[in-house]
């Protein structure tokens, strides 16, 4: 009984401790995030994903981290960490979806704590350090980012981008050579996880410039230009960074990505600006898949989107250096979507903007609520103040995550879609068409592209052609049977091989 009592005191004592603990909003955080996110850990791959995975079975893992590295292999985004990670992946558990999930899901947790670390090291205050790490948890703005497989290069790259930050912050001290190396270094890391993610160079560089002095230590002769030393080397090498590699990026890009056709400078640059800072601020508009039509985006979007930038131009101009940092990094954040000159736009493409939008979002909160509490001044009506804040919090807690998990119940119909054509296409055919031949599935309902990707990935052939034909046209003379064609009809989620053509007419 005696040991019984003991035990109780010791679990109440270890509970009030959990509780008394600083950060306990952040695992709160933490295992809502992890929750909403739960239902989305057993979806399948998505046809996008197979077109990272179309070498694995035919390189091993030396010659594959040298032909990303080298723009040698097929995928026609230039990502190289991200791309090793997958193959990592890939050696560990085969295509088994689970782990991939669990690795990007764990990358995104990584983000917020990152995020939390680095509002609270800048003296922004528990609340204000939670509420940037709940924001960017739970607005459904960056849909599909944390679901879709192969975009974890885009969720590695914010995460290495924000500890490069940290690694810049000193509050209370002088920066260290090694502390800016660091940060260089980490910068880097986030350009080989994804190549968009260049356009973020200058915020550490005006971070470090502008907003947090630190300075590596002066000597007692020549003060000024040492001072000046830190600075011009930073601009120097973050500079350096994006002069190599994005040459590079648009070099060997354009030949596999069509899509860089129009990319460019134009009026269309404004558009997109504005649609996507609308989908940052109002994601009323989900994408079903993936892609949203910029005539689709209601007026009341279009709106908030402008009152955004109008508000984001007042700030460069009276805001703190603080302030004005934010509104630069989430521009940035967005700057290198805006060049396509397309009638569409992907709201994923938030994804990095949306780190300063969540700080500048519960900043904001947090000195509007300041302001209205002591504005009020009489202790009950405070009380009152804050306890509307909390339920109004509370209230779009909830919204985001019924949200954010309709968005992604989207985006597991999606996925579904392959699993068939990933599971079953080896069973009925073992091995791909020779000599040219292409597979040509009856009653199939797949893009032709994605479904070459997943062919391609499941025989290790690269050259593997799939042509679709949808049951509408079934009983037409499209296509023309090939030669070394190898004919399959899909029914019921199984395939039924009918041999090779005989000849080139069917």
């Amino acid at each position: 009984m005696i040991r019984l009592y003991r035990t109780g005191r010791f679990l109440l004592h270890a509970a009030r401790g959990v509780w008394s603990w600083p950060h306990w909003l952040l695992l709160f955080i933490l295992a809502a995030v992890t929750l909403v996110y739960l239902p989305t850990l057993h979806d399948s791959f998505h046809g996008d994903d197979f077109v990272a995975f179309t070498e694995f079975k035919t390189h091993n893992l030396w010659n594959y981290s040298s032909d990303v590295f080298l723009f040698k292999d097929a995928n026609f985004y230039w990502r190289p960490l991200g791309k090793i990670s997958h193959f990592i992946l890939y050696e560990l558990f085969d295509f088994d979806p689970f782990p991939y999930r669990i690795y990007s899901l764990a990358v995104f947790l990584l983000t917020l704590v990152t995020l939390y670390a680095f509002c609270l090291r800048e003296g922004m205050g528990r609340w204000v350090a939670a509420g940037a790490a709940l924001a960017f948890g739970l607005l459904p703005n960056h849909v599909v980012s944390v679901t879709w497989v192969t975009n974890n290069s885009r969720l590695m790259a914010v995460l290495f981008m924000l500890v490069a930050m940290l690694w810049l912050q000193t509050p209370g001290e002088r920066r260290r050579w090694w502390q800016e190396i660091g940060a260089f270094v980490f910068m880097l890391l986030a350009a080989f996880s994804d190549e968009t993610s260049l356009a973020l160079a200058p915020v550490p560089v005006l971070y470090a410039t502008f907003v947090n002095h630190g300075a590596w230590p002066r000597g007692r002769t020549l003060a000024e230009l040492k001072h000046a030393v830190p600075s011009v080397l930073r601009v120097a090498f973050f500079a350096a960074m994006v002069a190599i590699l994005t040459p590079l990026q648009l070099e060997y890009g354009v030949a596999d990505e069509p899509r860089l056709l129009f990319f460019g400078i134009g009026p269309h640059v404004f558009t997109q600006t504005w649609a996507i800072t609308s989908q940052l601020v109002l994601p009323l508009t989900d994408a079903s898949p993936i892609d949203l039509l910029i005539r689709d985006i209601p007026t009341v979007q279009w709106v908030a989107g402008a009152v955004a930038i109008a508000g984001g131009a007042l700030a460069l101009v009276f805001g703190s250096r603080w302030l004005k940092l934010l509104v630069i990094w989430t521009a940035l954040g967005v700057a290198p979507f805006t060049l396509w000159d397309l009638n569409y736009t992907s709201p994923r493409y938030v994804y990095m903007a949306a780190v300063p939008f969540s700080i500048i979002l519960a900043w904001g909160v947090s000195e509007l609520v300041r302001f209205v509490v002591h504005l009020l001044r009489f202790r009950p009506i405070q009380a009152l103040a804050l306890a509307g804040t909390a339920v109004g919090i509370a209230l779009a807690c909830v919204i985001s995550w019924q949200t954010v998990q309709e968005r992604d119940g989207t985006w597991t119909a999606e996925t579904a879609k392959y699993k068939p054509l990933a599971e079953n296409l080896q069973v009925a055919l073992k091995d791909p068409p020779k000599n040219g031949g292409r597979l040509v599935i009856y009653y199939g309902y797949w893009p032709d592209f994605w479904a070459s990707a997943v062919a391609r990935t499941v025989y290790g052939d690269k050259k593997l052609y799939v042509v679709n034909v949808p049951g509408k046209i079934a009983d037409t003379n499209f296509p023309r049977v090939r030669p070394n064609d190898v004919v399959l009809y899909y029914l019921q989620d199984h395939f039924v091989q009918m041999g090779l053509a005989s000849s080139s007419t069917r």
